[in-house]
């Protein structure tokens, strides 16, 4: 269903958010953020999962004159477009976080 993208033990290995448009509340829940590895600019989600333990990160590929909410209702009206889905799991004493990259139309960014 999907290929992994990267695995590191903290999400801004993977990921640096970006200032512009970003909402936080304690943390970051919805904005703008680049791939470390290739510099590609995405929307992102990002839900609380397990209380300060598992968050679940939605990223969408935007472009730069996008709003993150035009983004995903492009994703929504185009169900084979890739997306990513990080999982960021505090849980164990070592923490891991997971990218995988998903083209599918059975699964879906639910941001």
């Amino acid at each position: 269903m999907g290929r992994v993208i990267g695995t590191w033990s903290d999400i801004q290995d993977g990921i640096r958010v970006l200032d512009e448009g970003l909402v936080y509340v304690d943390a970051p829940l919805e904005g703008f953020a680049e791939l470390r590895a290739t510099g590609e600019r995405h929307a992102f989600r990002c839900r609380e999962v397990v209380r300060n333990l598992l968050w679940h990160w939605e990223l969408v590929p935007a472009k730069q004159t996008e709003s993150v909410e035009e983004v995903f209702v492009r994703a929504a009206d185009d169900p084979a477009a890739p997306w990513i889905s990080i999982t960021e799991d505090r849980r164990a004493p070592e923490p891991v976080v997971i990218a995988v990259e998903i083209a599918t139309a059975e699964a879906r960014p639910t941001a």
